[in-house]
């Protein structure tokens, strides 16, 4: 997951060539694999980053310098195989560092009355959930509480670089009996200034 935002404000508004590493959601303190990659945004009137021509993958066997000795040229087939990604690279040099982010929940105050017909009108049984780079953590349910007290503190592994600064925040409402939980609200991208 790649937030635009992060990738917005980024220089040129890019990754390029970007090593990242690939974690399993079971397991977010594991390495699986890692991925290279290059994204960017343009806007309406605007023009793709460009770079040096020799940071380009190229794909001409025949560039060998026939006046190169036999370590140049075996150098540059192996440069050309790896462009073309012939060749199995090792592991990339990836700065890979490690935090832990807290979120504490403390309450919530006037959650509207869930009007269901499954459920009991006007209960309420709220927990929150939060949702970074992929791992979801909730809060325990308060039952019957339309202002909950959760003090609740949630911990998500963070690996830099970090390709997604985004956190969702969403509260929902728990009722037995039912196969999904029933949304409440969630916190907007973008408050409204007047709120």
């Amino acid at each position: 997951s790649i937030g635009l935002s992060t990738l917005y404000r980024n220089l040129n508004h890019e990754f390029y060539k970007t090593w990242v590493g690939l974690f399993d959601r079971e397991n977010p303190n594991l390495t699986r694999g890692y991925l290279q990659l290059s994204c960017f945004i343009i806007g309406p009137n605007e023009r793709p980053p460009v770079h040096a021509q020799d940071e380009d993958f190229g794909d001409d066997v025949d560039a060998v310098d026939s006046d190169e000795d036999d370590d140049a040229i075996a150098r540059r087939i192996e440069s050309i195989k790896r462009a073309q990604g012939i060749m199995q690279v090792s592991t990339p040099d990836v700065i890979d560092k490690s935090y832990q982010m807290t979120v504490i929940v403390a309450r919530a105050q006037g959650l509207p009355k869930m009007d269901s017909k499954i459920a009991k009108e006007g209960t309420v049984n709220p927990f929150v959930s939060a949702r970074i780079n992929g791992c979801v953590l909730t809060t325990a349910h308060k039952n019957n509480s339309a202002h909950p007290k959760f003090n609740s503190k949630l911990q998500f592994p963070i690996f830099y670089p970090i390709l997604n600064n985004k956190i969702t925040m969403r509260i929902w409402s728990r009722h037995a009996g039912l196969k999904a939980n029933m949304f409440i609200a969630s916190i907007p991208e973008h408050p409204d200034p007047l709120d």
